[in-house]
C-alpha cells in the first residue's frame, strides 16, 4: 500500500509534532514517523517561562497543563564562584517555568497533532529513503511496513538524525556525555533546578512532576576519570549538590552520548 502525502516528517518530538499539527491545520497532507511509542522515559524535563506565551499562541497550554506537568519556581546556580545565585520566575513577565513528564507531553503533542489531521505512526522507522523525479520514496518498518510518497521531509529527529540519502553532515562542537540518574524515591521539599559547576563538569538536579528527582552530570569523555558506579566521587567538588541527593536514593546513572553539533547542510533536495 502507498500513502502519497504532501510531507512527511521523520521524528515525533516536539518540534515534529508542532510541524505536523500546524500543517494539518493548514490543510496540508502530513504523515509523522515516531520510532517509539512514547512508553519509554525521556530525558529533557524542563521549559523555562518564555515557552508559556508560545504554547498559548498554539493552543497547546491546556493539552501541556492538564495533565503533565507542575510548576518550576526557578533555578539555582553555582558556576563560577561558590556562592550560589538564585533566579526566581516570579520577576519574569511569564511567570512560572515548567517541570514536565517528558514522555506523557511528547505523546500529548502528537495527539494534538492527530486531532488537527496527521496521520501519525508510532513503533515505525524509515527503512529506505530515496529521491525520485521530484519525491521522496519511504519504505517503512515496524508497526506500519508500507510505502510513502512526499513531496518534502522534515528531519525532526534531532541528534540521532536519519542519513537523508546519505547527505547530511554534522560537525561535532566538544566530546560530551552525560550520567543520568532518577530517584526511587526523595524527601526533597525545594523545587527549583539546582545547576553546579566543578572541576570536571557541571550537575543538574530537578524535581519530577512523579515525585522523583532526576539528578545528571555532564562532562567530557576524556575527564571521565571515574566509571558510572562511581559517579558520586565527582560531589566531593559540588558541596550543594551533594546536600540535596542526601534525600533521595538514586539508581545506577544511565550514560549518554550528548556532544554539541551542527549541521554543515539544513535544507535540499538530497
Amino acid at each position: 500500500m502507498t500513502m502519497q502525502v504532501d510531507v512527511a516528517i521523520l521524528g515525533g518530538g516536539p518540534a515534529g509534532s508542532v510541524v505536523a499539527g500546524l500543517l494539518a491545520a493548514h490543510g496540508v497532507s502530513v504523515v509523522l514517523i515516531e520510532k517509539t511509542d512514547y512508553g519509554a522515559p525521556r530525558v529533557g524535563e524542563s521549559l523555562p517561562p518564555a515557552a508559556l506565551p508560545v504554547l498559548r499562541r498554539l493552543e497547546l497550554d491546556r493539552a501541556v497543563t492538564d495533565e503533565c506537568y507542575f510548576r518550576c519556581p526557578g533555578i539555582i546556580t553555582v558556576w563560577g564562584s561558590a556562592a550560589p545565585i538564585e533566579h526566581d520566575f516570579i520577576r519574569m513577565p511569564y511567570g512560572y517555568g515548567l517541570r514536565l513528564d517528558r514522555r506523557r507531553f511528547d505523546q500529548s503533542l502528537a495527539n494534538w497533532a492527530a486531532s488537527a489531521g496527521a496521520v501519525v505512526f508510532t513503533r515505525t522507522s524509515p527503512h529506505t529513503l530515496r529521491f525520485q523525479q521530484r519525491i521522496w520514496l519511504l519504505q517503512l518498518k515496524g508497526a506500519f511496513h508500507q510505502e510513502v510518497q512526499a513531496r518534502f521531509i522534515v528531519d525532526a529527529t534531532g541528534r540521532n538524525c536519519f542519513p537523508i540519502c546519505g547527505a547530511v553532515k554534522h560537525q561535532y562542537l566538544d566530546r560530551l556525555v552525560a550520567l543520568v540518574s532518577v530517584s526511587r524515591k526523595t524527601s526533597l521539599l525545594d523545587q527549583r533546578i539546582l545547576i553546579e559547576a566543578g572541576p570536571a563538569g557541571w550537575w543538574y538536579s530537578a524535581l519530577l512532576p512523579t515525585g522523583q528527582m532526576m539528578v545528571s552530570f555532564f562532562t567530557d569523555w576524556d575527564l571521565l576519570h571515574y566509571g558510572r558506579d562511581d559517579l558520586w566521587q565527582y560531589l566531593a567538588d559540588a558541596p550543594f549538590t551533594a546536600e540535596r541527593l542526601r534525600s533521595s536514593e538514586l539508581d545506577t546513572p544511565s550514560v549518554y552520548h550528548a556532544p554539541s553539533k551542527l549541521r554543515t547542510n539544513m535544507q535540499g533536495d538530497t
